[in-house]
C-alpha cells in the first residue's frame, strides 16, 4: 500500500513537461520587432512578395499620430497666413495716412539731444 502512495505521489507531483518549438531561426534584420510571420520557402527565391513579417502595430499608431500633428500643423499654418493678411492689409491702410503722431515726428529726427518732452508742464 505504501507503494502505491509513493507511485502515484511522484507521478502527480515530479511530472515536468518542456515544450519546444519545430524549428528556431536566426533573423537579421535593421528593424527591430517581433517576427509575425516568415515564409522560410521563398527565402533564396528573387520575388516580390513578403518573406518575413515584422510587427508593426507601434508604427502604424506613430503614423497615424504623425498624420494627425501633419493635420494640425497645416491648420495653424493656414490660420497664421490669415492673421498675416489681416495685419499686412491693417498696416497699408496705416502707410496711407498723411498725418503721424507726435511720437512718430520726434523718433524721425536725425539727431534728438535728448528725449522730448512730449506735454511739458506749465506754459
Amino acid at each position: 500500500m505504501k507503494k502505491i502512495i509513493f507511485l502515484i505521489a511522484t507521478l502527480l507531483f515530479a511530472y515536468d513537461a518542456k515544450v519546444e518549438p519545430f524549428d528556431v531561426y536566426k533573423i537579421k534584420s535593421t528593424v527591430s520587432g517581433v517576427v509575425v510571420r516568415a515564409y522560410k520557402n521563398l527565402e533564396a527565391k528573387n520575388t516580390n512578395a513578403t518573406i518575413v513579417k515584422i510587427d508593426d502595430k507601434q508604427n502604424l499608431i506613430d503614423l497615424k499620430n504623425l498624420r494627425s500633428q501633419v493635420k494640425i500643423l497645416n491648420d495653424e499654418i493656414i490660420n497664421q497666413q490669415a492673421i498675416v493678411k489681416r495685419k499686412e492689409k491693417t498696416y497699408l491702410t496705416y502707410k496711407k495716412l498723411k498725418t503721424k503722431g507726435i511720437k512718430m515726428k520726434y523718433l524721425n529726427k536725425k539727431t534728438p539731444s535728448r528725449s522730448p518732452k512730449l506735454f511739458p508742464r506749465g506754459g
